[in-house]
């Protein structure tokens, strides 16, 4: 009797250049399995490089004109290995069929004609194996993805036992709560789990050396500033911040927004200027194209926000560094900016996804930003949040 199939069902890919050959497949074996068919191995190839259709066999005449069964089944082997890939063949191209198994491009020759019921078993053999492999990869990514979240809050914990030795900073574990949040949320943007690598000791040993370069960088902050009810230009701050940057050898090249000169925020003016040059230094890690935008609310709030294009090959800053990466001095310059921020009564957020990256400061006092800074609160909160988990 057959069945009803959904697109979801994995399908038995036949190519041959012969339509009634096709035909006969998919009557022969339509009940049993969601077979699909193409006239040749270029189209073949093109349907399964197209991802349009969940294939989970491929099986191929190998006598064809243009190109062999043999050429196709070797390059999805290349592409798509967990394709399980045959090829049928007679008796005059057997040999050529032998080889193929032989050196691993396929699992297996049919020789035509076919014994109906002997393919049909060999049809299911190679269903199954592909569904194990499937399970097997399934279960792979499972296991590394809780790798990734052991890791992510060993390295939230450390960088929060750190912070909190910075006596002169009283907000430092809720700004190293905040930023570790916002890494992770986007850290699950295009991130395949599967390219992490299982090494635990030598991982180990990467982060342990990434968190001492980061926490030695940091060492460098200045003390925090005493509240202070004078005004500072927002925008003589940021010019002071692209000079810093510029004096440091820093290739930072982000245009300077439009914002009215009148445009004040109760901070330090040096210190300001170290909060923008740290964020554009650590976006510049992450993006490229960098573009400011800035608004001025007319109740002692100025909005910021950098932005551009993700890089592809970017590592993400401390909590989601792959194995081997060495930090770079953006990581440490974008978690200055958020410690910064955080003793101002600013506000830092970074978001984004897999084709853009935002940074967005919020400059004004304790009640224009309205943040909770309670560090112990902060800590509860992040430990049990679903946000710092890749998923």
């Amino acid at each position: 009797m057959s069945q009803n199939f959904s697109a979801d069902d994995p399908a038995i890919l036949y190519v041959d250049d012969e339509a009634q050959a096709l035909k006969y497949f998919a009557r022969s074996f339509g009940d049993d399995f969601r077979v699909l068919t193409a006239e040749n191995a270029d189209d073949a190839e093109r349907l399964v490089n197209s991802g349009t259709e969940h294939i989970g066999i491929v099986i191929s005449d190998q006598r064809m004109p243009g190109r062999t069964g043999a050429s196709l089944l070797s390059a999805l082997r290349v592409n798509h290995p967990q394709i399980v890939r045959l090829i049928t063949t007679a008796f005059s191209d057997l040999e050529s069929a032998i080889e193929s198994v032989n050196s691993g491009e396929v699992l297996r020759y049919i020789v035509k004609p076919w014994d109906i019921d002997a393919l049909k078993l060999d049809l299911h053999t190679a269903m199954r194996i592909y569904q194990l492999q499937k399970e097997r990869e399934e279960l792979l990514a499972e296991k590394l993805s809780v790798q990734q979240s052991i890791t992510a809050v060993d390295r939230l914990r450390t960088l929060i036992v750190a912070c909190s030795g910075f006596k002169a900073y009283p907000h430092a574990v809720w700004s190293a709560c905040r930023y570790g949040e916002d890494i992770g949320r986007l850290a699950q943007m295009g991130t395949n789990p599967t390219q992490q690598r299982l090494d635990l000791w030598e991982q180990a040993e990467a982060e342990t050396l990434h968190m001492r370069d980061i926490i030695s960088n940091l060492a460098a902050l200045p003390p925090a500033p005493a509240p202070t009810d004078a005004g500072t230009n927002v925008m003589d701050a940021w010019t002071d911040a692209i000079g810093k940057l510029k004096s440091a050898g820093s290739k930072v090249d982000a245009p300077a927004p439009t914002l009215p000169q009148s445009a004040v925020a109760k901070i330090p003016r040096s210190w300001l200027a170290d909060i923008f040059a740290n964020g554009l230094e650590g976006m510049a890690g992450l993006a490229s194209n960098l573009e400011v935008s800035a608004q001025n609310n007319g109740d002692g709030k100025t909005t910021f926000v950098i932005s551009g294009e993700r890089q592809a090959d970017a590592t993400l800053p401390v909590l989601f560094s792959q194995t081997g990466d060495s930090p770079d001095r953006g990581a440490a310059a974008l978690l200055k900016s958020y410690l910064m921020a955080g003793e101002t009564h600013s506000a830092i957020n970074l978001s984004g996804d897999a084709g853009k990256v935002h940074l967005t400061i919020e400059l004004g006092d304790q009640t224009c930003i309205g943040d909770d800074r309670n560090g112990l609160q902060k800590i509860k909160h992040s430990f049990r949040s679903f946000e710092i988990w890749p998923q």
